[in-house]
């Protein structure tokens, strides 16, 4: 099921999630990387296809969430 979910297109974060559930802080802060980062232009900045864009832009948002205290 996915829970969270960040449009580059449109600029939105949507969430679908109980906000008590401790796996939605982890998924809004996961998401809310992605959305910095498309903002200030770090995803594009990432080399080659779009597919190898969202991976290094994923594996950065692991880590903002893990350096924030909610790794998963």
């Amino acid at each position: 099921m996915l829970i969270g979910y960040t449009d580059l297109n449109q600029g939105y974060i949507f969430m679908l999630s109980d906000f008590s559930d401790r796996e939605f802080n982890v998924t809004f802060v996961h998401e809310l990387f992605h959305a910095m980062s498309m903002f200030y232009g770090v995803y594009n900045s990432h080399p080659g296809s779009w597919s190898d864009k969202t991976a290094a832009d994923d594996r950065l948002a692991y880590a903002f969430t893990d350096a924030l205290g909610y790794g998963r």
